[in-house]
């Protein structure tokens, strides 16, 4: 009996992979659009068959042999620091008084003037 369980067990999962593949593939097809992404993956599909001659006493033991695909997603943030240095000039009026003297060349004046001598 635990033989025939084991077979329909085996039977109703395979099933039900191959159904979840084809819903997969015929729902992908029919939401094409402009933008849409395709990513590609390939599933090979391992089937384990233990083949037993002459055995009278056969005892099924179920084992779960788990296998744990773990896609890990790690964000990479790409920071642009932009330091805007803005320059403005400001006048600082300051009162600044200089006495300087400068020495001009000599200026020739000439005057003159009649005299009449009565001799």
């Amino acid at each position: 009996m635990r033989k025939v369980e084991g077979k329909m067990l085996k039977v109703a999962s395979s099933l039900f992979a191959i159904m979840i593949v084809g819903w997969v593939l015929v729902g992908s097809a029919g939401e094409a659009n402009a933008g849409t992404k395709y990513v590609y993956r390939t599933v090979h599909e391992v089937t384990n068959v233990t083949r037993y001659h002459n055995s009278w006493h056969t005892s099924y033991v179920e084992r779960v042999h788990r296998v744990v695909h773990v896609t890990r997603i790690q964000p990479v943030v790409h920071i642009h620091l932009v330091n805007l240095i803005h320059v403005r000039t400001v006048a600082a009026v300051r009162h600044v008084n200089v006495w300087v003297t400068r020495v001009l060349p000599a200026e020739e004046v000439v005057t003159s003037k009649t005299v009449q001598i009565w001799e």
